[in-house]
């Protein structure tokens, strides 16, 4: 018995550990339609940084920064400007409603993250 729940408590801390890992889209809203989102349909985007710092800031309150994300030059960190380094990024899953807004979002990330609304 105590076996059995040492196991069941291990596999609640992996599954707790590795769930942002599957966790799916950071959205319910499409950014595009304003339809909810079929997690299906998702676009990784991906956002550079120049340091370690501004990294972490980031991935702290994400949607804090959006607005400085749809601002940055490319290959320029969004919190400073700085020329981002290829080894400091974060991947953003956004989720659409359908294909149609996929293709949107892919070709124009930028114009779109603005309107992404975190779950």
């Amino acid at each position: 018995m105590k076996s059995l729940k040492m196991l069941l408590g291990t596999i609640c801390a992996i599954a707790f550990m590795t769930g942002s890992l599957f966790a799916g889209a950071i959205n319910d809203k499409c950014p595009v339609s304003d339809r909810g989102v079929d997690e299906d349909h998702t676009v990784d985007v991906v956002v550079s940084f120049c340091c370690g710092n501004c990294k972490s800031k980031f991935d702290a309150e994400p949607a804090k920064f959006f607005e400085k994300v749809a601002a940055a030059e490319e290959g320029k960190c969004p919190l400073s400007g700085e020329d981002a380094a290829s080894d400091k990024s974060s991947t953003l899953t956004i989720g659409v409603c359908c294909d149609k807004c996929e293709t949107k979002l892919k070709e124009a990330p930028k114009k779109f993250i603005t309107k992404v609304k975190l779950k």
